[in-house]
């Protein structure tokens, strides 16, 4: 089997404060996505995630952070649960499938908040094709100026 190849699809830098990263117009070229996401978190904000704009469905999952294991439903992807305090913050997301129109969209997320990680396993209830990935803050607050998000298509 061919090693998988990844190729940037879009990328964003904050050049001031914001609330929302969008990245719409995904091709549906490739086999699978990964974001990967850098950001400083403001006024208690938990990155929230969103396929296609689309509060609705059920995002559901089975998570564990610290060390403890939780199933939850929201309808969006929290890939960091804890994150509940103004701290910088990776996060990777993994989804699979992404394309494809018969079946539902499974999705990993891994990141680390201050000097935790937190692991999670998503199912997006839906067959639509994924076309955009929104990170969105929780409280309404802003991310500060300097964070990042990368969308790669995974081929292979």
């Amino acid at each position: 089997m061919a090693e998988p190849t990844y190729e940037l699809i879009d990328s964003i830098e904050l050049t001031a404060a914001a609330s929302v990263l969008d990245i719409t117009g995904i091709p549906a070229t490739y086999r699978d996505l990964v974001v990967i996401a850098a950001l400083d978190c403001a006024n208690n904000s938990r990155p929230m995630v969103y396929f296609n704009n689309s509060g609705s469905g059920y995002y559901g999952t089975a998570a564990s952070w610290s060390g403890a294991y939780y199933e939850v439903s929201y309808p969006r992807i929290e890939p960091l649960y804890n994150a509940a305090t103004s701290d910088l913050f990776s996060v990777k997301l993994e989804v699979f499938d992404y394309a494809q129109t018969n079946k539902w969209k499974y999705a990993f997320t891994s990141g680390n908040v201050y000097n935790q990680g937190e692991n999670g396993t998503w199912v997006w209830q839906n067959t639509s094709a994924i076309t955009s990935i929104k990170i969105q803050s929780s409280s309404g607050g802003n991310y500060v100026a300097g964070g990042t998000m990368e969308i790669y298509g995974v081929k292979g």
